[in-house]
Parts: structure tokens; C-alpha cells; sequence
């Protein structure tokens, strides 16, 4: 009579279960991503949202001058955008100590001042 043969023994598994994922019409329905979504929204303030929006058009504004100085400049003057940023807050600056200047004093620049630059 022929042995049967033993079962073979069985190897642990040791194999991860796999992640599952939401279905497409499932996907969106989890309401507190949005909850937390709206929660975040609400710390900016209307200043923080204007100063954003003011610094977008800035920059549009900056390479706009760029391109037109590089346009009707009549030497090969190459200025590059973030020349030009520079350039201009330079001049800001400058502009920004005179009127600060020019308020605290009541009256205009004196020879003194011009001479030390501002």
C-alpha cells in the first residue's frame, strides 16, 4: 500500500495588505477634507488676500517696463526682468527716503542731502 503524502506546510504570509482606494463616486464624499479646507481658508484676512493680488500685478508690471525699456532703448542694451526689479526698487527706495525726509522736515531736500545721495 502506497503512503500518501503529507501535506505540504504552509508558509506564513507575510504580504501586506493592500491600501484601498476610494471609488470615483466615493472619492469626494468625505465631508471632513472640507471641513478642514474651510477652516484654513478663514485665517487670511481681506488685507493678506489684496496684498497677494497686489504683488501678482506688481510683478506683471516690472517685466511689462522691462520689455518696453528693452524696446525703445536705442542701443543693444539687453536689460535682463531681474535687472530691471532691481533698477526699479532702487529708485523706490530713493523716492521713499525723500518723502520721508520731506515730511519730517516740513520742506524740501537741502544741498547736504542731495550730496549724501538721498
Amino acid at each position: 500500500m502506497p503512503k500518501k503524502a503529507s501535506p505540504k506546510p504552509t508558509k506564513p504570509t507575510t504580504k501586506k495588505t493592500a491600501i484601498q482606494r476610494k471609488s470615483k463616486k466615493n472619492r469626494g464624499k468625505n465631508s471632513s477634507e472640507y471641513d478642514y479646507a474651510d477652516k484654513k481658508a478663514g485665517h487670511l484676512k481681506k488685507e493678506d488676500n489684496l496684498g497677494r493680488l497686489l504683488l501678482l500685478v506688481v510683478q506683471q508690471k516690472v517685466k511689462l517696463m522691462a520689455i518696453n525699456l528693452h524696446n525703445q532703448s536705442p542701443s543693444n542694451i539687453k536689460l535682463k526682468i531681474h535687472q530691471m526689479k532691481y533698477q526699479f526698487n532702487t529708485y523706490k527706495d530713493k523716492y521713499k527716503k525723500i518723502h520721508t525726509k520731506s515730511i519730517s522736515t516740513g520742506f524740501g531736500l537741502t544741498n547736504e542731502d542731495q550730496k549724501a545721495g538721498i
